[in-house]
């Protein structure tokens, strides 16, 4: 698994997406009261796509970019930094990993067979 280098991580003190939104449908906004967030901005077919990201999901975003793992090996480790249980990351990734992979967040990369 890696992170591809167009994929930019942003935290930011208040939750910019909804005030974004708000602004782009011409509504009246309301700033957000502080509140730490991470942002994920990645590139998928050409378009720009913007997604909050929780706290493990930014860790791990983070450490496959400074350096791809096997999944097993990013579970373990995102597990112990977040202080989770192993089986309770690998279900949520289970639901979060198909539509991550599909907003360009990550890259799978099989391993070529043994000979």
């Amino acid at each position: 698994m890696s992170v591809p280098e167009s994929v930019q991580l942003i935290q930011t003190d208040y939750p910019l997406l909804p005030l974004i939104t708000q602004l782009e449908q011409a509504k009246p906004y309301t700033l957000p009261t502080p509140e730490q967030t991470h942002i994920a901005i990645s590139r998928q077919q050409y378009r720009i796509k913007m997604n909050v990201l929780n706290d493990w999901q930014a860790d791990l975003l983070l450490h496959l970019r400074e350096k791809p793992l096997r999944y097993q090996e990013a579970i373990t480790y995102c597990a112990k930094r977040m202080n989770m249980e192993t089986q309770v990351l690998r279900a949520q990734l289970a639901v979060w990993l198909p539509s991550a992979i599909n907003r360009g967040l990550f890259i799978i990369q099989n391993e070529p067979a043994p000979c």
